[in-house]
């Protein structure tokens, strides 16, 4: 940006050439004072153009942010669910298995020729101690 506003002058007609020679004087007067202004609004410039390229950067990394999080929340919903699939297998293997420990209960059959007994049931109904 041009900030050396003071500089512009427009070619002056009639009257208005009187004036002329005061502008002259009034910049040279002036002049360490705008050049100071000039140069203060120079930085400032500089300085809201850093501002908002870093704006611009974190406003990708935000957004870089947010599609991890929506994975990450993607992949936590998939692990629950598959959490639950699992644990309902795990209930019905459950039940299969109580439902084989009764039916052989009720059928007062301890073992199978052959087979280690699985239920923890003795023939008297009683529950065995784990080895």
């Amino acid at each position: 940006m041009d900030f050396e506003f003071y500089n512009t002058t427009t070619p002056a007609s009639g009257a208005k050439r009187a004036l002329i020679p005061l502008q002259r004087i009034l910049r040279r007067i002036l002049r360490p004072m705008l050049h100071r202004l000039r140069d203060l609004l120079t930085l400032l410039s500089q300085r809201q153009q850093e501002a908002a390229a870093n704006v611009d950067a974190l406003d990708a990394r935000i957004e870089l942010l947010e599609a991890q999080a929506k994975k990450a929340a993607a992949e936590q919903k998939a692990l629950e669910l598959e959490h639950l699939a699992m644990v309902r297998r795990l209930a019905q293997l459950e039940e299969l298995l109580l439902q084989s420990i009764n039916i052989r209960h009720d059928a007062d059959v301890t073992e199978i020729p052959g087979l280690p007994s699985l239920a923890p049931v003795e023939s008297n109904g009683s529950f065995r101690k784990a080895s």
